[in-house]
């Protein structure tokens, strides 16, 4: 009873607990009238490759590469399917029930989603606790959590993003926890996780860069340069070594890749002449060493140990790699060998969609591309045919994702000039660039729930400052980034109004199958009334949708498919009151 009444006197608990119950009630009002077939966009690709799992193949879709996602996701129905029927790719195609059993697992990973967005609030609060920073403030921090755009863009849907953020969030706690205790399972754990959160979203990346960037000032912020790591000269050379061969390893690896698409494949993506994640890489290797030396120089950080502490990482990296291969060998979890190319070459893969980065010949194009698309003077048609309002010329998203980062700027500013602490000044601005380098990568490719990764950064470098801010002023930023916050989301209150206002596509899927009668038809001028306010637009086709990321489910859009034949002749011969649960309307 007194361990009861201990939660409710310390406010933070309550909080965690509220927002559980937050975000799990708030999903199930938005899922209760949702169907699976709402938003195909990456709803079905997560629900069709983890059934994939659970059957034992292996996944198709492998953009993202999305394999985290599978896998989680997989598992459950894996184990659900010890119990309960229709949790395999063989059996919802030989299903009776088919509609029923996808949604089914439509709101199993709605479900799940929503326990990774409170995952991440609650791994981040930790992370800031780790920090030393005050729990009221920890407490606003996670607040803003939820008044922030993206939040509620990845509740609504089932995809990579938010898992990936939990997944280097994980990284960089254990990387803190092994800064303050200097014990060397948490680097290793935080490895792991840092190839868990690369194989959900290879962009990720730009996170983890960041967060490796900060690591030398980051030790010197929690003062634990004093808590030496006890290492002898021999375990010093062997992580040397390791680290060393990984890179060789790594060099090597890329230059075969080169012959063997040059070769085989005439691709020039890859050539030695082109690959852009060699080039970048090496010369993050060479700034990051020259940076590591000069720090080591001014006594503000011990190079032996940012050797040991990267190259345990990437030990852990290397395990969770040989994990993933062991549960592919014994046929428990298959793993696609393709995914490997989007570990090793994550630039390469993250332009798969901005055409304009695909026609490379040699480095200096390249980079030339890269320059002008981070500069955002490649053309992107973001707000093409959207009735949203610009604001000051600029897309509203752009426009406050740029609001953002001046409030940093100015924040940082005020920190160098009235709280003068190099500590604090300098891991700032480490993040800032971070933050900065994200903000033009964007302009590559903007798309749905990305500004989510910049969240974490605004959270610790806004958390640092304010940790050292008097009242009076702390309260003064606390307005001015909720005022920024709550603006966003009520300029772009249609995309809400959207997330609420799906309806199911079955007449689109149905309509072309000669199916007598086709009865759930969408509102007049649905899909156009959607599509004016969306970021993310409606299918135009979904039959041909599904032919393209679901060869099981319709093999071929010009032939007629036996799966869609069976589900729509189910869906024309269904009773009940699937009107009101899942706003359908009779034609």
């Amino acid at each position: 009873m007194l361990s009861f009444m201990n939660v409710f006197k310390d406010n933070s608990k309550i909080f965690i607990i509220f927002l559980f119950f937050y975000l799990l009630l708030l999903n199930l009002f938005q899922l209760y009238e949702q169907h699976w077939s709402s938003m195909l966009d990456q709803d079905i690709k997560m629900m069709y490759n983890s059934l994939f799992i659970s059957s034992g193949i292996e996944q198709e879709y492998r953009d993202h590469p999305a394999y985290t996602t599978f896998l989680f996701l997989g598992g459950i129905f894996k184990f659900l399917s010890i119990f309960f029927n229709n949790f395999t790719i063989q059996e919802i195609i030989k299903s009776e029930n088919i509609d029923q059993n996808l949604q089914t697992l439509f709101i199993i990973g709605r479900i799940l989603n929503s326990i990774y967005v409170f995952l991440v609030a609650l791994i981040l609060f930790n992370i800031l606790k780790e920090l030393n920073i005050k729990k009221n403030i920890c407490i606003f921090i996670i607040f803003l959590l939820l008044i922030f755009q993206d939040t509620y863009e990845l509740l609504f849907l089932i995809r990579s993003e938010i898992l990936s953020i939990l997944m280097i969030l994980l990284f960089f706690y254990f990387l803190i926890k092994f800064i303050k205790e200097k014990k060397i399972k948490y680097t290793f754990i935080s490895g792991f996780f840092l190839c868990l959160a690369m194989l959900a979203k290879i962009q990720v990346i730009f996170l983890f860069f960041t967060f490796l960037l900060c690591l030398p000032y980051l030790i010197n912020y929690l003062k634990a340069s004093k808590n030496k790591l006890i290492y002898g000269k021999n375990y010093y050379l062997l992580n040397f070594s390791f680290l060393s061969l990984f890179l060789l390893g790594y060099i090597f690896f890329q230059i075969m890749l080169g012959i063997s698409f040059l070769e085989e494949l005439n691709d020039p993506r890859f050539y030695l002449t082109n690959n852009i994640d060699l080039f970048f890489l090496l010369i993050f290797v060479i700034f990051y060493s020259f940076l590591i030396k000069f720090l080591s120089k001014k006594k503000l950080v011990n190079s032996s140990e940012i050797i040991i502490l990267i190259s345990s990482i990437l030990v852990g990296f290397v395990l969770c790699v040989l994990f993933i291969l062991f549960l592919d060998l014994i046929n428990l979890i298959p793993f696609n060998k393709l995914n490997f190319m989007r570990l090793t070459n994550p630039l390469e893969y993250m332009t798969g969609f901005t055409r304009k980065l695909q026609t490379n010949s040699n480095i200096i194009i390249s980079l030339f591309h890269y320059l002008v698309a981070f500069g955002g003077w490649l053309e992107i048609p973001f707000n093409l045919q959207k009735k949203i309002p610009l604001i000051f010329y600029l897309d509203p998203r752009i426009f406050f994702r740029t609001l953002q980062v001046f409030f940093f700027i100015i924040l940082i500013y005020f920190s160098v000039k009235k709280i003068k602490d190099k500590k604090i000044d300098y891991l700032s601005i480490i993040l800032l660039a971070g933050i900065f380098f994200q903000y033009l990568s964007f302009n590559m490719r903007e798309t749905h729930g990305y500004n989510m990764y910049l969240f974490p950064l605004y959270a610790i470098v806004a958390a640092i400052i304010f940790n050292k801010l008097k009242k009076k002023i702390l309260v003064i930023f606390y307005l001015c980034i909720s005022v920024i916050f709550i603006s966003e989301n009520l300029v772009l209150s249609s995309i809400h109004k959207n997330a609420f206002a799906r309806e199911p596509r079955i007449y689109d899927l149905c309509k072309n199958e000669n199916i007598e009668i086709i009865r759930w038809k969408n509102s007049e001028n649905y899909k156009k009334n959607y599509n004016d306010y969306a970021f993310i637009k409606l299918v135009n086709n979904p039959k041909v949708w599904l032919y393209k990321w679901t060869k099981k489910f319709v093999p071929s859009y010009k032939e007629k498919s036996e799966f869609l034949q069976s589900y729509c002749n189910q869906i024309k011969n269904e009773k009940g009151l699937r009107s009101h649960s899942y706003k359908l309307k009779q034609e």
